[in-house]
């Protein structure tokens, strides 16, 4: 008796450094990696993964093996075998298709839309490249399977160590609204580790979905099919069934569907035996932990919510080209005077009432965007581009000419601010060849309607819609 507390003791303590060493990682990217970050993306995420996350798991894994407290024969690293590799790419496809689908929908219910534009490998810095897919998934999959994994497995059943290492490991983003996708990947390398018992299988898995990712969050947006419910259980189902074959076989015949399907996610020949309950400081540092990375993630979400402004000072540059009475396409171009201080994030915000945001460009490529409440939205500038100052962003919208006029005695007035806090702002209307359209001053169809400074100029633009006149048959 005294040998087997003995033991749980052991094993507590050991998941409880596990868990200390991930709280000191954290710390870390909070205070010194986000930091570095912002001063140059790609050496920031090269010192966070290596510096800040898989050098304190590694230390620790190694203090661990020298005093015998890793068993000789667990060894993680073996070459996994092609029966294993072709199982983890289906499981990848299936995970990555339902971490996409589940965090689009938390987007649009959550803001009204989900992520819209393109995205390309192509434009993109072999540095960063190498830091998302290659340089992450080691990382990451080292710290939260070999480390944190392995060593909840040996106080708790395997689907306890594996659903708490996957809370982990989506409260580690820090980041609540990717909690959805992060979890779910989480959940299926966790499955994957466990049933392969490879540190190298984990990592794949990791790879194929950060390589495919983000192009497919682009894309998916076009997909309506994709938020049907039914898309995700259909691909989890393939992914559970991939799992079945992918580790040992059962000990004894499964009968039923859902024998087989626990089977598929936790089942083991060896299964561990859980001790009583755990012990108070453990209980307690872990949900310390959770509840505070929690409160972490939501902070620049309450933030954002609490005051929908950009640090950012612009010049804008507009020019509206009339194609027809109901069609007016905007471009906007936005030049940075005064950048952030504490957020990367651009938050523009469309002036009207039903004007839709086409296309944002910066430097020749189209930028990823996200819809926030209303007309406002919102772009990652620091993750498209790996260093400040940036390029001016050249915004595409559109909207109708005819929603803007507001019927009063004075005459039709025209509501007009800019897209961001800006110091300089023009505007020039220009009438389209075909656009049945004219313009009652100016030249050549075109004619500049004000330039103003002063912070976020929001005003009522005159009379006479903006100069603009319908052409008539036969005159």
């Amino acid at each position: 008796m005294c040998a087997k507390d003995t033991g749980e003791n052991r094993g507590y303590a050991e998941a409880f450094l596990a868990l200390l060493v991930f709280a000191i990682s954290v710390l870390l990217i909070v205070f010194v990696g986000s930091r570095i970050q912002r001063w140059n993306l790609n050496f920031g995420l090269v010192v966070t993964e290596i510096g800040l996350i898989a050098l304190p798991a590694f230390f620790f894994f190694q203090k661990s093996r020298a005093s015998h407290r890793v068993s000789s024969d667990e060894n993680f690293f073996l070459v996994p075998s092609l029966r294993q590799l072709f199982g983890v790419l289906i499981i990848g496809v299936c995970t990555l298709m339902i971490a996409t689908f589940k965090g689009l929908a938390l987007r649009k219910e959550l803001f009204g839309d989900a992520p819209a534009g393109t995205f390309s490998w192509s434009g993109t810095s072999w540095l960063f490249l190498g830091c998302i897919v290659l340089l992450a998934p080691l990382c990451e999959e080292f710290l939260f399977r070999v480390v944190i994994q392995s060593r909840l497995a040996g106080i708790w059943s395997n689907r306890a160590s594996v659903l708490v290492t996957a809370l982990l490991f989506a409260l580690f983003h820090l980041n609540i609204v990717r909690f959805p996708e992060t979890f779910v990947l989480g959940f299926f390398s966790g499955i994957v580790f466990l049933k392969t018992r490879n540190f190298w299988c984990s990592v794949t898995l990791h790879a194929i979905c950060n390589a495919l990712g983000m192009p497919l969050v682009a894309h998916a947006a076009k997909l309506q099919w994709a938020f049907n419910p039914w898309a995700c259980i259909l691909f989890g189902i393939a992914a559970l069934a991939s799992c079945y074959f992918l580790g040992e076989k059962s000990p004894g015949p499964l009968n039923g569907f859902w024998r087989r399907l626990r089977w598929a996610a936790y089942g083991t020949r060896h299964q561990p035996q859980p001790g009583g309950k755990s012990p108070l400081y453990f209980r307690a540092f872990a949900s310390i932990l959770c509840l505070a990375l929690f409160l972490i993630s939501c902070w620049p979400y309450y933030a954002a919510a609490k005051a929908l402004t950009s640090s950012y000072v612009i010049c804008e540059k507009d020019e509206w080209t009339i194609l027809s009475p109901e069609k007016v396409q905007a471009r906007s171009e936005l030049s940075i005077l005064q950048y952030g201080k504490e957020s990367d994030d651009f938050l523009i915000e469309l002036p009207f009432d039903g004007a839709v945001l086409d296309q944002i460009k910066a430097d020749e490529r189209s930028l990823c965007f996200t819809r926030l409440k209303g007309n406002r939205y919102r772009v990652d500038m620091a993750v498209q581009f790996p260093s400040r100052p940036y390029p001016p962003a050249v915004v595409f919208w559109h909207f109708s000419l005819s929603s803007l006029r507001e019927d009063l005695a004075a005459g039709y007035r025209i509501p007009v601010k800019s897209l961001m806090p800006s110091t300089q702002t023009s505007l020039e209307v220009v009438a389209g060849p075909k656009s049945g359209c004219g313009l009652m001053w100016g030249k050549n169809n075109r004619q500049p309607i004000y330039n103003l400074s002063g912070k976020r100029p929001n005003i009522h633009y005159g009379s006479c819609d903006l100069g603009v006149r319908i052409k008539t048959v036969g005159k």
